[in-house]
């Protein structure tokens, strides 16, 4: 089973992100040029995640409710959720730096004349 999504990136034309299940795995393609040199794409994990389905040109919104049952119990979920966690570390971690960062400069002293 297959379901195509158009998405609109930056090119000109639409991206067309495919997902497909077999048995209980779930694989993804993307024709963006980072997924042609095997990087993850931020494409598919837009529609993974519902964000900015405006970007989505095809209008087969419904096949991402579909795509997230397809997902419960695969190794994409799988790497899919620690992807997300690991996201989440990450901006926690930038928020502690910021705030680290904030607190060390309100200790630096202005020069005296």
């Amino acid at each position: 089973m297959r379901i195509h999504f158009f998405y609109h990136g930056e090119a000109v034309e639409p991206y067309q992100v495919v997902f497909t299940k077999r048995n209980n795995e779930v694989d993804v393609t993307c024709t963006c040029q980072l997924a042609e040199w095997s990087y993850p794409c931020d494409h598919y994990i837009s529609i993974l995640e519902g964000d900015e389905m405006k970007r989505v040109a095809s209008e087969n919104w419904n096949g991402v409710d579909t795509v997230r049952e397809w997902l419960r119990g695969s190794h994409l979920e799988r790497v899919y959720n620690a992807y997300k966690d690991a996201s989440n570390n990450l901006v926690s971690a930038q928020d502690r730096f910021s705030k680290a960062k904030n607190r060390l400069a309100c200790m630096a002293k202005a020069p005296t004349a």
